[in-house]
This record gives C-alpha cells, structure tokens and sequence, in this order.
C-alpha cells in the first residue's frame, strides 16, 4: 500500500488447499518488471504502473496451528509484457509465456511452454492481442532453457522437442480467457506417442467434446486412448469405448466448474465391454462416502477395483495416504483377493515405499512427500483373525523400481521402471528366486531400468533360483542359476 490509495499492488496471495484452514498449503509472490523473461522486482520495490512479469509460489511449513514459514520454490511462471516492436503491455496485459515446476527437495520437475493461435509464442503477440490459449507443452527436467526464448520450429530443430512430456490442446471457439481442454497427448522420451486424454463435457447421458459444449459445462468424463488410434484425437467421442484404454466418470450434480471429483472408472481391451470397474471413496474418518455423498473438500481414501461391472465382485482395495490434503493422496498399500468378492481377508497386502534415487529403502506413504517416485514395494502374506479380520504374515516378495533415468534425470510419478523382483519362501526371510527386467529402446539395445529411457518397453525378465541378491542393489544376481528366461528372441 506505500503507493497510497488506488494504486495498491498485489504482493502475495495464500492458499488454502481446504476452506477454513487456518494454515495455507502455498504462498504466491508476484513480481513487476517492463522486460520479457526478467526476474522482476517485488510488489515493495516495484511502481504502480510496472506490468507482473514472474509470479514464484512457495509451499508452506506449519510452525503451529496459525503460523508458518516458506518452504521450498513450487513453481514460477513467466509473463510476456513487451509486444512486438517493443510496445510494452498495459497493466492486466500480461499473456502466460512459460512456467517452471520444482520437486519438494526444490530440484526442477519440469517446464510447461505456451503457444497461442497455433504454434504462435507469447512474445510475438501483438499488445492488446485477443488470441486464445491453443496449446501448452510440457517438458521434462532434461530440456534446456532454450525452450524459453525460442519458437516451436527452432525447438524442434535443437531437439528439444525429444524431451516433451504432454502437449494440452484447448477448444478456441468461446475466446480468449475461456479456452475448455479439449485433449492431451502424452509421450514417452524421444516424443513418441505413449496414449492419450480426451475431455467430455455436459450433464447428459451421453456427454460430447468440447466443441459441442457450452462454455460452463463441467469436464463429466476423460478418456485414455491408446497411441495407436492418435490419428482419430478429433474425432473420438464417448461411444468410441472399443478405442479406450481407460475412462472416468466425474460426479458433477450440484457442483460448480472445478469442483468435479472423480466417482468411478473402467479399463477396456477393444471391446465395448468393460474389464474392470473401479470406484472412489472419500473422507478420512471410520465412514468412507461415494462421491455423490462427499465433500468436494474431502480427500481421496479408497479405491475398490471390481471384476466387470459386479460390484460383488472385488479383487483389490488401494488405499491412501491423505496427509497432504486434497489432490496430493499417494497411494499407502493394496489389498488383494484372489477369489474376486469372497467374504474373507484379502490374501496379500502390498506396502508401497517412496524416494528419489535409484536403490534405496524408501520412505513409507506418511513419512514421503506427495511427489516422491515410488522406488520399492513389499508384498505379505495375511494371517485370518475371523471374519474379514487379520494381521499381517509374512513377507511374500518385494520389487525395487527405477527412479532415476540416464543421466540423471529423475523420472516422473507413474514412470518408475520395474528392475528387481525377490520372492521369499513362506518363513519371509529365505529367498526363493530372484527376477531381473530388461528393456529394449527403439535401436534394439537391451538394458537394466537404471539405464532405460522411458519409452524403453519390458522385453526379457530373467529369473533365478534362490536368493543371489545382495542387499537393495540394482545388481545382477550374484548367486544361483538362471532358471527361465522370458525374453521374446534374441536381439
């Protein structure tokens, strides 16, 4: 406010991730400059007139019920306020250019670009300008900064573009400032299509792409399409299941735009039919609700995976770690049934382990932070208390994961690489065989997953009779003999 009255400018917003907390989960600080791409100077330092070039959001350390302290950089976005010909951009001009997302430990995760009107940067647009958001492309750490400055041809031509994670195109038709999602392709290293995302609108029966929607109709359902039907992107619509690989379903009755929680979703394999049915559960308390029953401020608790459509028909229960709030649950442990709806306890449990380096223990779902990689799980056997009731056995075998790519570009959540499997006999402890993955990559070179890109596809699991590893190494095992080979012919 030293300005005086009227030309009072932002200095920071708080964020609550749940209404009424009394402690926000982020801090957002904004920064004013009259050059594209300058850090900018805080609101204290700054003139009234002077554009937002950078906003920097922080999360939050609770020091008490009320209080907290910065924590570690989130994300920072970059906004264009020099046009063409080096016109400045008025105050609320601002047009998005770039942002940049940061892990917990406040090492980069990614990079996100944003092209208007096609392949147009924020840079070149005309002041005043009323071109829409058409698409933001997301880039993995290993990008360099040249994807900042430079258009998507000359990205394209430094081979930037081999390190794109997803592109996000948008429906244009409302205008700029109302630009609806319309679908997402996601890639793997070297930007080869992996599948994608297709976004359903509306509250009827059958919902309809965004080109067919109203502007405030809430997103009803997403579909995953496989990578090999990406030429119908356009085109797929909601009775296109043969083509789905997965999709969910939103509960939207009573809420607004944004406020969609998820309620149940299928999997497909080129049928209509679906293979699986999945349900959502939320709370935190001894009572756990459907969507249509919860708070949109509830987090997610439980997942229940059934056989088809039967609901009698369960074979495994995820639940999760809810610590962080809302949007940020990680998954704790899996119960598993290998009689699907049997009234009985499940007859393993898995406990999934977090961490960002290859080989290491990890760190059980309440000790991690919410974007750490899942770098090992451990599977029991369960011991029957009566009932539904039991206490967990003994130990049935464990997987360690790769976290960490060549070079040591840490990979994404949902990216892991499976690399070792121990199997233990029934007394936990005596290892019964050992199993070790190997991936291809697109020259034919098989490699472990620490050495794997990740698009590399699982193309030879060897196993091996007793124990043979040493310790939580991604070695190759150092006793007993190789007992199959599940390799699909020689390279």
């Amino acid at each position: 406010t030293g300005h005086g009255k009227g030309e009072e400018i932002q200095e920071y917003t708080e964020n609550f991730a749940v209404p009424g907390a009394l402690v926000p989960n982020s801090v957002t600080y904004y920064y004013y400059g009259t050059a594209n791409g300058a850090a900018g100077s805080a609101a204290a330092a700054s003139l009234p007139d002077i554009p937002m070039v950078r906003t920097k959001t922080y999360r939050t350390v609770p020091t008490g019920s009320t209080n907290y302290t910065i924590g570690t950089l989130k994300s920072e976005t970059f906004y264009s306020v020099v046009a063409p010909s080096s016109v400045r951009r008025e105050k609320g001009e601002e047009i998005s250019d770039y942002s940049i997302d940061y892990y917990s430990d406040g090492t980069k995760k990614g990079s996100t670009v944003y092209f208007y009107d096609g392949t147009v940067r924020a840079s070149t647009l005309a002041s005043g300008s009323s071109s829409p958001l058409y698409c933001a492309v997301t880039f993995r750490s290993g990008a360099t900064a040249d994807i900042y400055t430079k258009s998507w041809s000359e990205i394209v031509t430094l081979a930037q573009h081999l390190y794109v994670q997803s592109e996000s195109f948008y429906y244009t038709g409302h205008g700029k400032g109302d630009e609806v999602l319309d679908y997402s392709i996601h890639y793997h290293q070297g930007y080869v299509t992996r599948d994608y995302t297709v976004y359903f609108y509306g509250d009827a029966a059958v919902p309809v792409r965004a080109a067919s929607s109203s502007l405030y109709a809430l997103t009803r359902a997403t579909a995953t399409v496989d990578a090999s039907y990406v030429a119908q992107r356009a085109t797929v619509a909601w009775s296109d299941k043969a083509l789905f690989k997965s999709a969910t379903v939103n509960y939207i009755t009573g809420r607004n735009k944004g406020e969609e929680q998820a309620d149940y979703a299928y999997s497909y394999a080129g049928s209509t039919t679906p293979l699986t049915m999945i349900a959502y559960f939320y709370g935190t308390g001894a009572t756990l609700n459907r969507a249509s029953a919860a708070s949109i401020d509830d987090t997610l608790r439980r997942t229940v995976t059934y056989r088809g459509t039967d609901t009698t028909k369960y074979t495994s229960a995820t639940w999760y770690y809810t610590g962080h709030g809302k949007g940020e649950e990680i998954q704790e442990y899996t119960e598993s049934w290998s009689s699907a709806g049997a009234y009985a306890p499940p007859d393993t449990v898995t406990y999934y382990y977090y961490g960002a380096a290859n080989g290491v223990v990890g760190a059980a779902a309440s000790a991690s932070v919410s974007d750490a990689s899942m770098v090992r799980t451990r599977m029991y056997r369960t011991v029957s208390d009566g009932g539904y009731d039991y206490h967990l056995g003994t130990l049935k075998s464990e997987t360690l994961y790769s976290v960490v790519a060549p070079g040591g570009v840490r990979r994404d959540k949902g990216d892991e690489l499976a690399d070792v499997t121990l199997m233990y006999l029934s007394d936990g402890v005596t290892a019964k065989s050992s199993s070790v993955n190997y991936y291809r990559n697109a020259s034919g070179v098989l490699n472990r997953a620490a050495n794997a890109g990740s698009g590399d596809v699982l193309y030879k699991t060897s196993q091996y009779r007793g124990g043979g590893m040493s310790g939580l190494e991604f070695a190759t095992p150092s006793a007993g003999v190789e007992i199959t080979d599940t390799g699909l012919g020689a390279v």
